[in-house]
């Protein structure tokens, strides 16, 4: 998104003239759904017109996104309708463009296409954040797990890798490992939920046995889920490596490739699939 002084000739006005103030909200996160869902409650009926921008009409629970992709949480429990939630705010389904703050007029791309033009009195800028990266070779060929699409999607990859092992024994070192690099809340929560469901379900794949999936958890910080005070760290940790998750700590990665991810080690380990969940 940027700013300029200019609106671009394209867009359409939206309700130029109002005598209600309008407030509009960009991004349907928790910081934005809750900032409309407060000024419905705190504003009489009538007394300001309120108006969210967001690529989707949900919300997505980003803390259950783990749950999703190891098929314990459907989702549709962690996708929660705005039009549900907000009663009297208006939702357009798009994205927010050019702000022009002296004329105090936003100019959003819906869905469709249509460009829209759109006066405010009060914005707010809530659009969330997106996962952070770094000057890695080879970053593009990791999967994040930023929304339920990614998570499903997470899933019938890992499943398909067990499958194949089958087709192509050759690769059965590089499709039964997985890499997780983050090891936050989002990235050990996935390791510690993928590695119970590949090992209750790879004896139904010819020639695996529960042991044969194997889960490297990479972080660089010396501890996993470093939010968390010392001690529920170390007991994260324990819990992780009592499961049979291999964390590798102090560790970044340097490279990563079609069959194998190389670490700040030095150790190449063979892997098929590389899990971004470094933070945002």
């Amino acid at each position: 998104m940027t700013t300029s002084n200019r609106i671009g000739p394209s867009a359409i006005p939206v309700n130029p003239t109002t005598e209600r103030p309008q407030v509009v909200i960009v991004g349907a996160g928790f910081a934005g759904v809750a900032a409309a869902r407060r000024l419905e409650r705190r504003a009489r009926r009538g007394e300001v017109d309120l108006l969210l921008v967001s690529p989707a009409d949900h919300l997505n629970y980003q803390a259950l996104m783990p749950e999703v992709a190891a098929g314990i949480t459907d989702p549709r429990h962690i996708a929660v309708s705005l039009h549900r939630l907000l009663r009297r705010t208006r939702v357009v389904a798009g994205a927010a463009e050019t702000i022009d703050v002296t004329r105090r007029e936003l100019t959003l791309a819906r869905n469709d296409g249509i460009r829209l033009v759109v006066r405010w009195d009060l914005l707010l800028l809530c659009p969330g954040a997106v996962t952070r990266t770094f000057d890695v070779p080879g970053i593009e060929r990791t999967v994040g797990l930023k929304s339920v699409i990614q998570a499903v999607d997470l899933r019938d990859h890992v499943l398909a890798q067990l499958a194949l092992t089958e087709e192509v024994p050759a690769e059965r070192d590089e499709r039964c490992t997985f890499v997780v690099v983050g090891g936050g809340y989002s990235g050990s929560e996935f390791a510690a939920q993928m590695q119970l469901v590949t090992r209750r379900v790879a004896s139904r794949y010819r020639g695996l046995t529960a042991s044969d999936p194997k889960w490297v958890l990479v972080e660089e910080a010396p501890r996993v889920m470093a939010q968390l005070p010392p001690k529920l760290s170390a007991r994260a940790l324990k819990a992780l490596r009592s499961r049979g998750v291999d964390v590798r700590l102090a560790t970044g990665v340097v490279e990563v490739t079609d069959h194998d991810v190389a670490l700040s080690t030095g150790e190449r380990i063979p892997t098929k699939t590389v899990v971004w969940t470094i933070g945002v």
